[in-house]
């Protein structure tokens, strides 16, 4: 398979249903390549607020709980991540 043709480059693969999301990530990660980590955070602000306001219109109490939650988590691992 690809990814595991490419395992000693670290490949980073991405799935997304939600319209742009991909296109943002891999735009945000060129922009830490060019050394504005912070910048590439700040324009994926849209994507998790978008993500934020879906859950809170769809899902119920627990289920939006949880996902918010997991979605602060991404918001972490993707800071670390462009700030490398």
């Amino acid at each position: 398979s690809i990814v595991a043709g490419e395992r000693n480059n670290s490949p980073v693969v991405v799935t997304s249903a939600m319209t742009r999301v991909t296109d943002a990530l891999l735009a945000a990660f060129e922009r830490a390549r060019k050394n504005e980590p912070e910048a590439g955070f700040a324009s994926l602000e849209e994507h998790f607020s978008r993500h934020a306001a879906v859950a809170e219109t769809f899902l119920a109490e627990q289920p939006k709980t949880a996902f918010l939650v997991e979605l602060e988590k991404a918001r972490g691992e993707l800071s670390e991540l462009l700030e490398r």
